[in-house]
């Protein structure tokens, strides 16, 4: 007699490492890489998109979406330069001091944030600078500490500068040549759209001050706005900032004292929660409280996948379109993140993509900066999916961006289009479609899935736990053509694997399992 397996909403069950496939239901996975968990669907990935390239290589190792309108940029700073991008041209905006002293592992220190509509980008070995206007022919200038000292003057450094309401903050100083790891500074409020006239807390007018956090909190990492607050974190502990205003300005209270940041730029917001990579959990703050987002199986992979040499080029990453958070590491061995966790905040569930070595950092931006044209055109008409009209700068044309080094190219990461190298695969072993007591023979499935080419799915089985599965001959199925695959395969547990097939992306949600039943063994 004829038996039906039906799996659905493969998606909302994700992969799982923590239990044995035998355990597990069959919805679930056991394996795979370059996929994402979307609408109770299993997505393949692309490996991204050339926008641009920089006709005068510098190395760059940040990458900054500015928002100017009517004029968009991405601000990218490297070892040697700082340049802008509008869309078509690049232009060299360092400072008249240049950047002739950075080099790795120094190149990949840079911060970035908004004050208002200005950015102020800075790095350890150099001093803190902004950009306004934001215009092609406006280079980069020193940050005043006081009306009448740049910090290049005053001979202050620091490893982070982060804008929070008003303010900036000044993270893990270096003063007159005296590293002070635990010592933070703010500065005075700025007006709107302006930049704060002091940071001198000897200025009586201004309520710009210092601090630092001490005991066993370790050196300051890096430090975000949440709501009202601001957060540091250090390598062993978090701690809230709060304005009471007063003698005082901020009062600072410890959240955590056993939990800390794995290196800088691994911290990101979302709705008022921060996300953060510590040396082995992705964990969330939502200011009261820290947990942990990842399943024991996930941690595990997490603490014994980054490298302990290049650790500190990790670096998280928002995707507001598809509501993903990604955390970027280097594999053991590995020089540049290779590997990203991909975490969906409202599925709560995480994937894995691989990422090109060469991407050295992200940011969340325009995709394309024209509306497409019939001579841009590079694939048919059916795989072409974004409409003619678009308004190519509005938030529907935003995705993550990713800067290349040693080339210094920009990749839309987020393209829908086809890439002939995705190679997205899930896999499950294991699965059991009654009991282990019964041998059962699967003669035909019907999957659930779309594609715009074919994708190759192999079937194999056991006849016990931990035997060897018996992999049969892949098979290539066709969404628009075909409706089933007849693998024709026995055991008592029985594992399965769906491909990308010549670069087509495919959407997988479930399939339906024709099997008999050949009695108990």
């Amino acid at each position: 007699m004829l038996n039906l397996q039906t799996l659905k909403l493969a998606g909302n069950a994700g992969i799982n490492f923590d239990l044995e496939p035998c355990d597990l239901d069959p919805n679930f996975f056991t394996n795979g890489n370059d996929f994402r968990l979307r609408n109770g669907k299993i997505q393949s990935f692309n490996t991204g998109d050339i926008l641009s390239v920089c006709p005068t290589p510098f190395h760059g190792a940040k990458i900054l979406f500015v928002n100017a309108a009517p004029s968009y940029f991405f601000l990218v700073a490297g070892l040697t330069a700082v340049f802008c991008f509008d869309g078509t041209n690049w232009t060299d905006i360092s400072s008249t001091d240049g950047y002739v002293d950075l080099s790795d592992p120094d190149q990949f220190k840079w911060t970035t944030c908004l004050l208002g509509n200005i950015p102020v980008i800075n790095n350890v070995n150099h001093y803190p600078e902004y950009w306004s206007p934001q215009a092609a022919s406006q280079i980069l200038l020193p940050l005043q500490f006081s009306p009448t000292e740049t910090w290049k003057q005053k001979d202050f450094h620091c490893k982070v500068m982060r804008a929070h309401k008003n303010f900036l903050f000044a993270i893990n100083m270096s003063e007159g040549g005296t590293a002070l790891p635990y010592n933070y500074r703010w500065s005075h409020p700025a007006d709107n759209n302006g930049l704060p006239y002091t940071w001198d807390p000897l200025d009586l007018a201004s309520i710009a001050g210092q601090a630092s956090i001490l005991g066993n909190a370790g050196e300051l990492i890096d430090g975000l706005s949440m709501r009202d607050s601001f957060c540091l974190y250090s390598t062993n502990s978090v701690n809230i900032l709060d304005y009471i205003g007063g003698e005082f300005i901020w009062s600072a209270r410890a959240l955590s004292s056993n939990q800390g940041l794995l290196t800088q730029n691994c911290v990101v917001d979302v709705y008022g929660r921060h996300y953060f990579l510590s040396r082995d959990d992705i964990l969330v703050n939502d200011g009261n409280s820290i947990n942990s987002i990842a399943h024991r199986s996930f941690r595990t992979k997490l603490a014994g996948t980054i490298d302990p040499i290049y650790y500190y080029k990790s670096y998280a990453v928002v995707d507001h379109s598809n509501k993903e958070i990604w955390f970027c590491v280097p594999q053991i061995g590995s020089t540049f993140p290779d590997l990203a966790f991909v975490y969906n905040y409202l599925d709560e569930k995480v994937s894995i993509r691989d990422i090109d070595p060469s991407i050295v950092s992200m940011t969340y931006g325009l995709t394309q900066f024209s509306s497409s044209s019939w001579n841009s055109l590079t694939n048919t008409w059916l795989e072409a999916l974004n409409p003619w009209n678009y308004d190519p700068s509005s938030p529907f044309a935003q995705g993550l961006i990713g800067i290349e080094e040693p080339t210094t190219t920009i990749y839309n990461m987020s393209s829908p289009e086809i890439d002939n190298e995705t190679d997205t695969f899930v896999e499950r072993v294991s699965a059991q479609l009654t009991d282990q007591r019964e041998v059962t023979t699967i003669s035909r499935v019907f999957p659930h899935i779309q594609s715009t080419g074919s994708v190759r799915i192999t079937f194999g089985s056991q006849y016990a736990l931990g035997a060897p599965v018996r992999w049969g001959e892949p098979q290539l199925f066709t969404p628009n053509n075909d409706r089933k695959i007849e693998p024709r395969t026995t055991g008592m547990l029985h594992s399965w694997k769906i491909e990308t097939y010549q670069g087509s992306q495919f959407s997988y949600s479930g399939m339906d399992i024709e099997f008999t039943v050949n009695g108990q063994r």
